[in-house]
């Protein structure tokens, strides 16, 4: 809304003086929209109402198998640096240990 107060976006809602969107966004997009600015607070729909419409349960999914991929490339990465921690420690260790036989026979 080009509306600098609030007083003028509620004034605009409630008299339906805006403008929809343009075609350029999807009809899911404008309905929700149209849906979300009526006038009468009862006809709008709720928070629940808006979360179970299909293309905002889609876009929620593939959000989530986007953070899914995400996530299991992380944890490879983790688990290849704690296998390269690992093998830095038993070298470091088996070094160590090496050192202390060969002290102990010199002496």
């Amino acid at each position: 809304f080009p509306a600098i107060l609030r007083t003028e976006i509620v004034q605009k809602i409630l008299t339906s003086s805006y403008e929809a969107l343009p075609e350029t966004f999807s009809e899911d997009i404008r309905q929700l929209v149209a849906d979300t600015l009526q006038p009468n607070p009862a006809n709008r729909p709720s928070v629940s109402e808006i979360l179970t419409r299909p293309f905002v349960v889609n876009y929620l999914h593939e959000k989530n198998k986007q953070t899914i991929k995400t996530l299991y490339r992380t944890l490879e990465e983790l688990r290849a640096l704690a296998d390269d921690l690992e093998r830095v420690h038993f070298n470091t260790t088996v070094g160590s240990l090496t050192g202390g036989v060969i002290g102990l026979a010199g002496g």
